[in-house]
């Protein structure tokens, strides 16, 4: 219960950690949320569950991966409202309380940026109405307003440097403004956003010279490198079915894969004008050649093969 666990400043981080949890599982960023968004894009074909809504209208997996995917957006923004609910009672110095709504407030900002952009207009719930479930939808004009508002908050009370790796800094709440922004057709803002980013020179772009340098960038082992501003990590102890949604039996980088999305080199043009030359088509797609799950769609497809890790010998996804 948040009104008498939050005692103190460790322990409201604690539950601001059930925040990330939501946003990490399945149904978010490790897999649903992610996969359903690729379907629709222009170089990617979605398989089965994942195929364009556009053109078919969702699958009942799909419509439940769609609805698994609300869920756990709006579990993420309860539990940031709980939170700014219950913090004013918790005896906590000005930069904790500080640097702890600043963390809540991006989260729950976060969430309703992904909200937006599959649904517009969805129900908006803060700490002040929480408890009102018969709420009809707010236009999505006004959502975008309240992720640029949040974040301007979280950009001026959250620290230059992530408390720990993971966890949004100041710069990290710039960025969700300057996308933010951008959806909202206020440019001038988002290049001033953007522009902080940049002048503060934290950041640059991992350097490549042929294409398995992606790996620096992509790689299990990556970790805080100069172009991550705020992400979601996974790794070996920390997995994800992403890559799994990803490949296919077979391909030599990981011995698994379900084929949720792929693409063909021929028939999408996207991909058939693309330079082969271009370090990121050689590391980030695969001609299956092989009799294999991808086979059976089509001879001239291609998965991607962004996420790998062809050390990894075990049965885990």
């Amino acid at each position: 219960d948040a009104t008498t666990f939050m005692a103190n400043a460790k322990e409201v981080e604690s539950v601001i950690n059930s925040i990330y949890f939501q946003l990490r599982r399945d149904p978010g960023f490790s897999r649903y949320l992610i996969v359903l968004e690729e379907g629709l894009a222009d170089y990617c074909i979605g398989r089965g569950n994942y195929a364009t809504a556009y053109d078919t209208g969702l699958t009942s997996g799909g419509v439940g991966f769609s609805k698994d995917s609300w869920a756990v957006l709006y579990r993420a923004i309860r539990f940031a409202n709980n939170i700014l609910d219950g913090i004013g009672n918790t005896p906590l110095s000005q930069q904790e309380y500080n640097n702890l709504t600043g963390e809540t407030r991006f989260l729950r900002a976060f969430a309703y940026s992904w909200l937006v952009r599959n649904w517009g207009a969805v129900p908006f719930f803060d700490e002040q109405n929480m408890n009102d479930f018969n709420k009809p939808r707010t236009p999505e004009a006004d959502i975008w307003k309240f992720v640029i508002d949040e974040a301007d908050y979280a950009a001026s009370n959250l620290p230059e440097v992530a408390k720990s790796a993971g966890r949004p800094s100041r710069y990290a709440a710039l960025a969700l403004k300057t996308e933010a922004c951008l959806y909202a057709g206020r440019y001038e803002e988002a290049a001033e956003a953007a522009g902080l980013i940049i002048s503060s020179k934290r950041y640059s772009l991992v350097e490549v010279g042929k294409a398995d340098d992606f790996l620096d960038l992509y790689g299990h082992t990556a970790n805080a490198t100069s172009e991550e501003i705020f992400y979601i990590k996974f790794n070996r102890d920390s997995g994800s079915t992403i890559a799994y949604m990803y490949l296919c039996k077979p391909n030599p980088f990981v011995n698994m894969g379900a084929v949720g999305i792929y693409t063909d080199y021929q028939k999408n043009k996207f991909i058939q004008n693309w330079d082969q030359n271009d370090l990121r088509y050689q590391f980030g797609l695969y001609k299956q050649t092989q009799n294999g799950t991808l086979n059976a769609l089509t001879k001239t497809g291609m998965v991607c093969s962004k996420f790998r890790d062809s050390e990894w010998t075990g049965s885990s996804t």
